[in-house]
């Protein structure tokens, strides 16, 4: 009977040996300096580098003017100047498109960006990164301008309640 008890032991604690030897040799194979070489690391990460590269982007100005426009806080009834000059990000590729697009309808769009400005709350415009803003203006200026539109960039912003 002892035998039998010390063979069990023995294979229990086996099985689990073998199991990890035997699968092993599975899996994906790795080269060993590409694991080691960050840069060959990010090479092989970033397999569509154009669309992540800034170099790959233009930044166009909206209009030349830095725009001033106020709105009407709700909760204190106060009156809040804000400036800003805005950007827009595209790919190089369709800069001259853009540009073209732009400067047809420069005041439509400043008037889009304008109503976006003033129907935003002060929680979306005094977050420091203006996340939310930007994320509303790309919607807005996609529906205007297309998809090549990828975000907006503010040279100047600044808020002063009155």
């Amino acid at each position: 009977m002892r035998f039998v008890i010390e063979n069990h032991r023995y294979l229990m604690t086996m099985i689990p040996v073998l199991t990890l030897f035997f699968f092993a040799g599975c899996g994906p194979k790795y080269d060993e300096d590409q694991i080691l070489d960050p840069l060959k690391l990010v090479q092989k990460f970033d397999a569509n580098a154009s669309n992540q590269d800034p170099a790959e982007f233009v930044e166009i100005e909206l209009h030349p003017v830095v725009h001033n426009t106020q709105i009407k806080e709700k909760a204190s009834g106060a009156t809040i100047d804000i400036r800003f000059q805005a950007y827009i990000v595209v790919p190089k590729t369709s800069e001259k498109t853009m540009k073209k697009t732009i400067s047809n309808r420069r005041f439509s769009l400043i008037e889009d960006v304008k109503e976006v400005v003033r129907q935003s709350d002060m929680r979306i415009l005094s977050n420091p990164k203006l996340v939310l803003l930007k994320l509303k203006l790309v919607d807005k200026l996609r529906e205007e301008l297309g998809d090549e539109v990828r975000d907006v960039v503010f040279a100047e912003f600044s808020i002063v309640s009155t």
